[in-house]
């Protein structure tokens, strides 16, 4: 037996107001739209790893400033 699944395009999909989780039978969605944290995941953790740098930096700074001065 050949089975057979139904394609549907996720913009007439959210037109239509229809919900694929339940129709009775499997069902591809094609042209989903990608997430702004799926587009630039690579970018937004090597900004948090920049900012954890600079931070860190500016910590360490601090520290050696506020030592020498108490010297």
């Amino acid at each position: 037996m050949i089975g057979s699944k139904a394609v549907l395009d996720s913009r007439k999909v959210k037109e239509w107001g229809l919900d694929p989780d339940i129709l009775p039978f499997d069902v591809q969605i094609i042209n989903q739209t990608v997430s702004f944290y799926q587009q630039y995941t690579y970018q937004i953790w090597s900004a948090c790893a920049l900012v954890v740098i600079l931070v860190l930096g500016l910590c360490i700074s601090l520290f050696y400033y506020f030592r020498t001065k108490r010297l």
